[in-house]
């Protein structure tokens, strides 16, 4: 089963700078994204109403020169957009679609849920995918989110979430409300997703558990960068679905993306930590990691270049060589 993987560093990264990424570091951090074999990249909220209380924040309202910018860095991953519906009106999604937005994805409340529905029909009817997000899913009551997904399912909605807003799930507690939403809805029914905030240290670990439940698409963003406690690190699901599943990711590309464009707002160790994440996926010891950075050093090449070469020769090599050309 492929797992897709969103990333969210653009939309929920704007929580922690105001959503104060530069056009030219937003391109960037797409064009990145795409290349390291992301499945979809969020590039921000879609609010084509408030334009003038955002200017100079384009990952705040994704303005039509802003989407465009994106789209032409994108390449074959999916651009993705969030919208609140209260902030859109139902004829604003056309220019979504001319512009070649493939995901729009609605927060939505029970007191809302109507309301998203009636917006994913006309999403799809456009052509573009719909996502119904039932954010706070800590607060909710059990049977709610598999009552919420039936319906999201009625109306033609690709994909249907939950959102840990709160950071309060532990592994368990997600398992279960996965399992009852993909018992729920079917295999016919909208795939199922899972985002994850990391406020009790658990974004990853939940991430894995959604997926061992039946989740097939998952949020992560760089250096975790989000609401609150932050969110579920797309470098740590690349090492996990490029070690478990053959997924190839450029682990280069993603780590000078942090390096490069989010230092100032991430944990300055974050490469290190992918560093540290890598070898983990491998099992390598201290002994071990000593002499591989013995061998960068003999041979001028960076610590983590070599970390992510060794995990890529222990693929097949079909797949060690999409990894190069993503890296190239």
């Amino acid at each position: 089963m492929t797992i897709r993987v969103i990333d969210v560093t653009l939309r929920d990264g704007g929580y922690v700078n105001d959503h104060g990424f530069t056009p030219q570091q937003a391109a960037a951090l797409v064009a990145g994204l795409a290349a390291s074999g992301l499945d979809y990249v969020e590039i921000g909220y879609y609010r084509p109403h408030d334009e003038a209380l955002y200017d100079g924040r384009p990952a705040a309202c994704c303005p039509a020169w802003y989407v465009d910018q994106m789209r032409r860095v994108s390449d074959r991953t999916g651009l993705t957009v969030m919208a609140h519906v209260h902030q859109v009106m139902l004829d604003d999604y056309a220019r979504l679609a001319d512009q070649g937005v493939r995901l729009v994805r609605m927060p939505a409340t029970p007191a809302r849920l109507d309301a998203a529905l009636t917006h994913a029909e006309r999403i799809r009817s456009l052509g573009m995918e719909a996502a119904i997000n039932l954010i706070r899913a800590s607060e909710q009551p059990l049977d709610l989110a598999p009552d919420v997904a039936r319906r999201a399912r009625d109306a033609g909605a690709s994909w249907f979430y939950i959102a840990d807003s709160n950071g309060g799930l532990y592994p368990h507690e997600v398992s279960r409300r996965i399992s009852d939403i993909v018992a729920a809805t079917g295999p016919a029914g909208p795939g199922i997703g899972f985002h994850a905030h990391d406020g009790l240290r658990l974004g990853f670990a939940n991430t894995l558990a959604a997926i061992e439940a039946g989740a097939v698409i998952v949020d992560g963003s760089l250096g975790g960068m989000g609401k609150g406690g932050g969110n579920c690190q797309t470098e740590a699901l690349a090492v996990h679905l490029h070690r478990g599943q053959g997924r190839a990711f450029a682990h280069e590309r993603l780590a000078r993306l942090i390096s490069e464009h989010l230092l100032d707002w991430v944990d300055r160790r974050a490469f290190a930590l992918y560093e540290n994440c890598l070898a983990a996926s491998m099992n390598l010891n201290l002994d071990d990691l000593r002499a591989l950075r013995e061998d960068a050093a003999r041979d001028g090449r960076a610590f983590l270049d070599v970390l992510a070469g060794r995990l890529a020769g222990l693929m097949q090599p079909a797949e060690a060589g999409a990894l190069a050309r993503g890296a190239a």
